[in-house]
């Protein structure tokens, strides 16, 4: 079974490492916020907050639907995966160069 590329993981906080775990949710199939959060026994809530404030970076893209009310007052989208997660290779810092031995090693390289 092949690995998703993972993100960096919280802390150990309550809801740490849940990105994957809807990543990995999303990645069978487009789903609402209502069955993600029964699925993950949280409230819809909570998973619309995890979903405002992740995937924005360049692991994984989600797209969300039109939002709709549910029962009560939240407000429910579907969320599908667009763009499957991969590995990101960040690229080479520049040097900054502090010294006039780090400015000859620089030219010589």
């Amino acid at each position: 079974m092949m690995k998703i590329p993972h993100f960096r993981r919280n802390a150990g906080g309550p809801l740490a490492g849940m990105t994957e775990k809807i990543e990995w949710k999303l990645s069978k199939g487009p789903q609402t916020g209502q069955q993600l959060a029964d699925h993950f026994n949280l409230t819809l809530a909570q998973i619309n907050t995890i979903m405002r404030g992740s995937f924005r970076g360049e692991t994984s893209k989600v797209s969300f639907g039109e939002s709709y009310p549910t029962e009560g007052r939240a407000m429910d989208r579907l969320y599908t995966l667009e763009r499957k997660p991969k590995r990101v290779m960040h690229k080479e810092k520049k040097r900054i160069i502090l010294n006039r031995r780090q400015l000859e090693e620089h030219r010589r390289a």
